[in-house]
């Protein structure tokens, strides 16, 4: 399957596109997330012909990760304890 990538703006504008790899949907996601993640853009959307497949902000995307490591942190502490 071939996928596009649409890098968006704050305002939801085109600025980039890109075609991604991906044998199913999730897949072409998580390629999406780390290029957002490694990218100076507000958003990714992911589309398989005239279907979205996906979409990600890099607010949420930074946020749970961060929650990840909260959480993360949170249980070596109580191993060390």
């Amino acid at each position: 399957m071939s996928y596009r990538c649409y890098f968006l703006d704050d305002s939801d504008r085109v600025t980039a596109c890109e075609k991604i790899p991906g044998d199913h949907d999730a897949q072409a996601s998580e390629c999406a997330d780390g290029l957002l993640a490694a990218g100076a853009h507000a958003a990714v959307e992911v589309w398989e012909l005239a279907r979205k497949v996906y979409r990600a902000d890099r607010s949420r995307l930074f946020a749970s990760e961060q929650t990840a490591n909260i959480a993360a942190s949170a249980d070596q502490a109580a191993m060390l304890s």
